[in-house]
């Protein structure tokens, strides 16, 4: 069946390395969670005007993606994008995409029960492009 040999062929992300997960740069190897890894980098990206590392290869790439989500609040912050009653939850949302081990990473599913405080606050958003209720 064709689905089972492309299942099994390798995956190459054609990506920027500041937006590929940890297990893609480490050993090359990834899995469904590295498509919530995406997608965490995209949310950042979308919200924060900027990808959420650095652009160029780092000698300790866990170590700086460490460094940086744990000044989440703070870049989110000093973006000016967000309001800051809305910093809290989404820094929660990225953080849950962003789990460097990806047998720790949330499945889509989950993500999408992590995720609907921060998606659905209010029932409404703040980010200035949304006018109109949920």
């Amino acid at each position: 069946m064709a689905s089972s040999h492309i299942a099994s062929e390798a995956v190459t992300l054609d990506a920027p390395h500041n937006l590929l997960p940890p297990d893609a740069l480490q050993s090359g190897r990834i899995n469904t969670k590295a498509d919530i890894w995406m997608l965490g980098c995209t949310a950042y990206l979308r919200l924060n005007g900027a990808p959420p590392f650095a652009s160029e290869p780092t000698d300790s790439p866990v170590e700086y993606i460490e460094q940086t989500l744990s000044k989440l609040e703070y870049l989110l912050a000093s973006s000016g994008k967000l309001s800051e009653e809305d910093i809290p939850l989404t820094a929660s949302f990225l953080r849950s995409c962003l789990v460097l081990d990806p047998v720790e990473r949330p499945s889509a599913p989950d993500l999408m029960i992590i995720g609907t405080d921060w998606v659905m606050r209010e029932a409404t958003c703040s980010c200035g492009w949304c006018a109109t209720e949920v």
